[in-house]
C-alpha cells in the first residue's frame, strides 16, 4: 500500500494478518491549526482500503509504538473466525 506520509513521518506501516494495515505516523503540517502537530497518529484500514474505527493519538514516540503494537493486536482479534467484526 502506498503511503501518503513522507519517509520522516512514517513510524511504522505493515500488513497484520489477511486483511489488515496498521499505520503509525507523526501528524505533519496538514494538522497545524488543530495544535495535532508533532502529535503521533495510529490507525487501521481494511482489506478495501476502508479505515476502520479504530484511532489513537498520542504525543511521544514511545506511547506511538505502544499505540501501533495494540492496534495489531486489535486487528489480529478481528479476525478470529467468530469474531463476527469483519
Amino acid at each position: 500500500m502506498k503511503s501518503k506520509y513522507r519517509p520522516s513521518e512514517i513510524v511504522k506501516q505493515e500488513y497484520v494478518g489477511k486483511t489488515h494495515y496498521v499505520t503509525t505516523v507523526k501528524l505533519g503540517g496538514a494538522y497545524d491549526e488543530t495544535e495535532q502537530e508533532g502529535w503521533y497518529e495510529t490507525m487501521i484500514q481494511g482489506y478495501k482500503g476502508e479505515w476502520l474505527d479504530y484511532q489513537k493519538r498520542c504525543r511521544t514516540l514511545d506511547e506511538a509504538r505502544d499505540n501501533h503494537q495494540e492496534a495489531k493486536l486489535y486487528a489480529l482479534n478481528i479476525e478470529r473466525p467468530g469474531n463476527g467484526k469483519q
